[in-house]
């Protein structure tokens, strides 16, 4: 295939919410496919997506300057197993000479070479800073590690945890990482079955639960599919009688336990998503002994593991399970079937019978009779799917819905020709690409980017700015606290109340300290005004006599008291600014102050038994 470079190429504009999508390059002029029918997406690093198509890895950020072949596969394959580490996507490539290659893509799309063995490699994951992979050689097959910020790592680097069971081919059949360890499914050599395995990434790997004893295990990663909802870890496995059988773990022996063998997960392509998880539930699509795929839901208990048919009856095949906003949604048949066409629709679970109910029949979709949830993929807070028109021409288009059926729209127009084709709808980062074809132009790559225009001029395009009328309201710009304006765009920088005390600025006389609010007990004599009442609280003790005299609160509202530790006999006289008497008192606790208008007073105690005083200025504050 010849990679021709030309300017990019608006398609299809609609005006709903000034959204559109667009080709990105015509990778094959004229209707001939620049995307093949076998391509395959083999993952995305930051807004790029990363296609296996034809002889060569398709690498492209969503302009046409940067859509481009960044590695040739004419004598190779990428294998099953892909994943994201520091940065890069990484994929194993299988040669027809018998070796295979690590390699790496950076998010700019340059390609290099992490390690290069004999044999078959197939990656798995990362954990604590060291990718685990599969290598099959000599009739051998170890699980590996190696750390990838190695430079130029050789086969000395390569750490070899245990050997597995070659003559299976999958000795090792699937990992994944729960609650700090990975665990696995694996058949170790000279052993007579597979176990289910920890390993905490440098000591021994410790054998949990075996199975069943076996001469043959055809189990794989593609059947196995460990998968963790909240406390939960699930897989398909055989028991010794079912080859497929539902289990759950918490990662012990007495944990391990079969759920359900009245079906078998279904297995579809990798891009078909099957499996979803919800809580501490997963939601799955089985087979039966009718060859019936149904919906099924387990919390990890026997007694809530069940199948799941609404209404009653329908054979559901659910697929492309997507979680947005807490909630999981998936693709599946709601109508009468199997003769009379079936409609599929897009569907809502919270792994519950009750709960599992369609929110887009094809016959409510606005003006429109669509057969939908086909691709269903969530990006930017929305829910997008392929929508398939039930009528001649049978048009495919893309559709972006909150999940409700007045707020499903069309948001491409490619379906106006006739035989067109749309699939592999993927998110990447702000990007959301999809793969169309049409009878003009052929099967080629198509952005969707909410945020094609830039109202303002600000640099920032509408899914990301909030305000794209007014070019100082942006993600990049500094919040201005107190202006009511989310400058920003960013709800969790707080534009009043910055700590957080529940007073807002025209209240709080300190915002910056969550300990000062009109709430706040004030202290007397630290300078602090805790409760914004405008002046903090003084409180004066005096020695006398052998005892010790405590007057407060000052400023006072309406009672000043008189706290006595011993034994004193006293006379309490207030006097104004000139001298004047305005009240006496002898040896009372409480002098109330509530008729006296507010200003300064001198209040003077003196003790009766001596010629011992004490004058203090009082201010009567309301």
């Amino acid at each position: 295939m010849i990679l021709i470079i030309v300017h990019l190429l608006l398609l299809a504009t609609t005006l709903i919410y000034g959204q559109n999508a667009e080709l990105v390059l015509d990778l094959n002029l004229g209707s001939q496919d620049g995307i093949v029918d076998n391509a395959r997406v083999l993952g995305t690093i930051g807004n790029a997506i990363v296609i296996a198509n034809d002889d060569h890895i398709l690498y492209s950020n969503g302009t046409s300057e940067e859509t481009k072949n960044i590695h040739n596969l004419s004598n190779s394959e990428i294998v099953a197993g892909r994943l994201r580490f520091d940065g890069h996507l990484y994929l194993a490539e299988y040669n027809t000479l018998d070796s295979s290659r690590i390699i790496r893509i950076s998010e700019t799309g340059v390609v290099d070479t992490l390690l290069e063995e004999s044999g078959f490699i197939e990656l798995y994951l990362e954990f604590k800073d060291k990718i685990y992979f599969k290598k099959r050689s000599n009739f051998t097959e170890f699980l590996c590690s190696i750390d990838p910020t190695s430079i130029n790592p050789t086969s000395d680097d390569i750490e070899e945890i245990i050997e597995t069971r070659w003559f299976m081919r999958d000795g090792l059949k699937d990992m994944i990482v729960y609650n700090d360890l990975i665990y696995m499914i694996l058949w170790p050599e000279n052993m007579t079955g597979s176990f289910l395995a920890s390993y905490d990434g440098e000591a021994n790997i410790d054998l949990i639960h075996e199975f069943y004893s076996a001469n043959v295990d055809m189990a794989s990663r593609t059947s196995v599919n460990m998968t963790i909802a909240d406390t939960n870890l699930f897989f398909w496995f055989g028991d010794g009688t079912h080859d497929g059988a539902l289990y759950v773990t918490d990662g012990t022996s007495d944990g391990t336990q079969v759920l359900n063998t009245e079906n078998e997960r279904y297995y579809r392509s990798l891009a078909s998503r099957t499996i979803g998880v919800i809580g501490n539930k997963v939601l799955f699509e089985g087979i039966d002994a009718d060859n019936d795929r149904h919906l099924w839901s387990s919390d990890g208990t026997i007694d809530g593991t069940f199948r799941i048919e609404v209404p009653s009856g329908i054979e559901m095949n659910p697929r492309y399970f997507t979680t947005l906003n807490d909630k999981l949604f998936f693709s599946g048949y709601y109508g009468s079937q199997p003769f009379d066409a079936p409609s599929i629709s897009t569907l809502q679970t919270d792994g519950t019978i009750e709960g599992t109910e369609v929110i887009l029949q094809p016959t409510e979709i606005p003006n429109n009779n669509i057969s939908n949830g086909y691709w269903l993929t969530s990006h930017n807070d929305s829910l997008f799917m392929v929508g398939r028109k039930v009528s001649w021409p049978f048009n495919n288009d893309l559709y972006k819905s909150d999940g409700t059926a007045e707020g499903t729209k069309k948001v491409s127009s490619i379906g106006e020709e006739s035989g067109n084709e749309i699939s592999q709808i993927v998110s990447a980062g702000q990007n959301l690409f999809f793969i169309g074809k049409t009878d003009s132009l052929g099967r080629e790559l198509y952005l969707y980017k909410s945020a094609l225009i830039d109202l303002d001029g600000d640099g920032f395009f509408a899914d990301e700015d909030c305000d794209d009328n007014n070019p100082n309201i942006n993600p990049a710009q500094i919040e201005e606290p107190y202006n009511g304006i989310d400058d920003d765009c960013d709800a969790l920088t707080l534009d009043d109340d910055l700590d957080q005390d529940g007073f807002s600025i025209a209240e709080d006389c300190n915002d910056d300290n969550s300990a000062i609010n009109p709430n706040a007990v004030e202290i007397p004599n630290n300078g602090i005004d805790e409760d914004c009442d405008g002046m903090d609280l003084l409180s004066s003790t005096y020695d006398i006599a052998n005892t010790t005299v405590n007057i407060h609160p000052n400023p006072v509202i309406d009672i000043i008291y008189i706290d006595v530790v011993g034994q004193l006999s006293y006379k309490v006289s207030l006097y104004d600014l000139q001298g004047q008497l305005i009240l006496t008192a002898y040896n009372e606790s409480q002098i109330n102050l509530s008729s006296l208008p507010p200003g300064t007073y001198l209040l003077e105690l003196h003790d009766l038994n001596s010629t011992h005083n004490v004058r203090e200025k009082i201010v009567i504050a309301r």
